[in-house]
């Protein structure tokens, strides 16, 4: 998109993308929540076998073929390693807190060697011939504060994607095909606000109004989330997900069309490749924060409330929440003459999961606000009409 289109055009031609990503995100959730009702949560892993393998020959047929004549590329293999062993004992360490606790020696050795890494990664960025992800690029103001939203956005907004589902679920009670079907107005709205943002860059030339309202329409989103309770109507659910639902379409192209305005030709690919790596990065870390949070609030709460003399193999199915949807048949043969105990048991898994999803909720609002004050700090920078070769070259 960079090197087909103006700076102008480029939010349009973003939208797009994101509107597809938006409708494919809408069949996904059905037809992973279908086959996980029907067949086994494994199988969803397998239909992306089939798909990649028609995306493969699709790119490989119909893609064009674009080679810079007279320019030699080094891949930045030591930069690869460094950040692969620097993100991974992180989200490690992140993911075993539950267990094992902040203070246990595999934790604190897991970040510790996250942050060795990350020091060696930069300092073999700042030597390499041509780096995986050139620190020049964050002297420009624009460039490193998008790339901060970016990772702020990622976390802000798998908080929603994650755990509303399990909410629907575990509190509410629906089968994973209507939680994957309740998720559509979320997904449509976004696929409306990213036609939206691209339409209103070409007209206005400026992405600054669209970062700024998107980011407090999915702080507002996340305090409708965090309100809810056992009680909640499934019409107050689709209210908060048509406000998050909405601000999410507007930001997300964004990032990527400020970048590429604020970028050199020399770095366009790198730089185009910012906003998703720091919004994936900041998903994982998300993700793997409130699923700490959650599980950590789920188990004190639930074990506040356990009957005295309820038996450990009783027990033990529901120290996952995360599963509790998929065994269902397995309990009710483990409870055969205990019906009521099961039915008890499971109205606390709801009390403990409201006010650990609650608790997401309101993390995700905080962060979200963060990324407002992010957004009206944004320099805004006038998109540029005309051809890509024409544009001026900003120095970094």
């Amino acid at each position: 998109i960079g090197d087909v289109f103006s700076p102008a055009e480029r939010g349009k031609y973003q939208g797009f993308f994101a509107a597809t990503y938006g409708l494919a995100s809408i069949f996904g959730p059905t037809l992973g929540g279908w086959l996980t009702d029907h067949v086994s949560w494994r199988a969803a892993f397998y239909v992306n076998l089939p798909v990649g393998i028609v995306a493969i020959i699709a790119i490989y047929l119909e893609f064009p073929y674009w080679r810079p004549e007279g320019v030699k590329r080094s891949i930045d293999w030591a930069g690869v390693t460094t950040l692969i062993l620097s993100i991974v004992p992180l989200l490690l360490a992140l993911t075993w807190v539950t267990n094992y606790g902040w203070g246990s020696g595999r934790v604190v050795g897991l970040l510790a060697m996250s942050v060795a890494m990350l020091v060696a990664f930069l300092r073999i960025e700042r030597n390499a011939v041509e780096p995986l992800i050139p620190l020049v690029l964050f002297r420009n103001p624009v460039i490193s504060m998008c790339s901060a939203a970016s990772f702020i956005l990622g976390m802000g907004m798998f908080g929603v994607i994650i755990y509303l589902p399990l909410f629907m679920q575990g509190v509410l009670g629906v089968s994973a095909t209507q939680s994957g079907n309740l998720l559509t107005p979320l997904l449509l709205s976004s696929v409306a606000g990213s036609i939206l943002t691209g339409q209103i860059n070409l007209r206005f030339l400026t992405y600054k109004p669209s970062a700024v309202a998107g980011s407090i329409l999915i702080a507002a989103g996340m305090v409708l989330f965090a309100q809810m309770g056992v009680a909640t109507l499934q019409r107050e659910v689709l209210i908060a997900m048509l406000v998050a639902g909405f601000g999410m379409g507007l930001l997300m192209p964004v990032y990527t069309v400020a970048i590429q305005n604020a970028a050199s030709r020399e770095h366009m690919g790198a730089a185009s490749a910012l906003p998703t790596f720091f919004r994936s990065i900041g998903s994982t870390v998300g993700v793997a924060i409130f699923g700490t949070v959650l599980l950590t609030n789920y188990h004190r709460d639930f074990a506040k409330s356990v009957p005295a003399g309820t038996g450990a193999d009783l027990l033990k199915p529901f120290s996952n929440p995360l599963m509790l949807a998929q065994m269902k048949p397995q309990l009710a043969a483990l409870f055969g003459g205990q019906p009521a105990l099961l039915q008890e048991l499971m109205g606390h898994v709801r009390t403990a999961l409201v006010h650990g999803i609650n608790l997401i909720f309101v993390s995700s609002a905080a962060i979200m606000a963060a990324a407002v004050v992010l957004n009206l700090l944004l320099r805004s920078i006038p998109l540029r009409h005309g051809t890509p070769k024409a544009e001026p070259q900003p120095e970094l």
